[in-house]
């Protein structure tokens, strides 16, 4: 494996090792309680829900601007710092946000194969994906109605409305 490659894997783990985790743990139990029989299937594939919170985290730091996240620096910020240490080509803030971007797609299709390689039968996998699709989707509609009203000069309900109509509309 790629030094970079495992750079990345490391900076990941450790983003997604602070933090409660109650998402998961959530999952895991509702489908205990539910009869739910594979728990060790179940283990694993309720990690996805972090997995895709922290590829959403990794972006939302590059909107927001954050540099820190659960007290520890976020991705960008490490990669910017990276840069500069290392006195790399370029700009430093423009190289730590792309490595942030690429750590997030990294972990999204880290937890799309979490999915394609459980042990669950395919019909399950399908309802999983088709969920977690849905999450995702809903959640960018989130973050571009953030962006797009931060911008806007002012913020009223009509503009909510406005954005949202058209969003779903084009």
């Amino acid at each position: 494996t790629s030094p970079l490659l495992t750079g990345m894997l490391n900076n990941i783990q450790a983003l997604c090792s602070n933090g409660k985790r109650l998402r998961a743990a959530y999952i895991y139990f509702s489908y205990i309680a539910c009869g739910g029989k594979n728990k060790k299937e179940m283990l694993k594939l309720s990690t996805i829900v972090e997995l895709v919170h922290s590829y959403f985290l990794m972006h939302d730091d590059i909107i927001d601007n954050d540099n820190l996240r659960h007290g520890i620096k976020t991705i960008h910020a490490t990669y910017t710092q990276i840069h500069q240490q290392k006195k790399l080509l370029g700009d430093a803030q423009h190289f730590g946000c792309s490595m942030a971007i690429l750590g997030g797609d990294l972990t999204s299709v880290i937890a799309y194969d979490t999915i394609a390689s459980s042990k669950f039968n395919t019909k399950i996998q399908q309802q999983v994906l088709l969920k977690l699709n849905e999450l995702i989707f809903n959640t960018v509609f989130g973050e571009i109605l953030d962006v797009q009203l931060t911008a806007e000069k002012t913020f009223t309900e009509k503009n909510k409305e406005d954005l949202q109509h058209q969003f779903i509309t084009e």
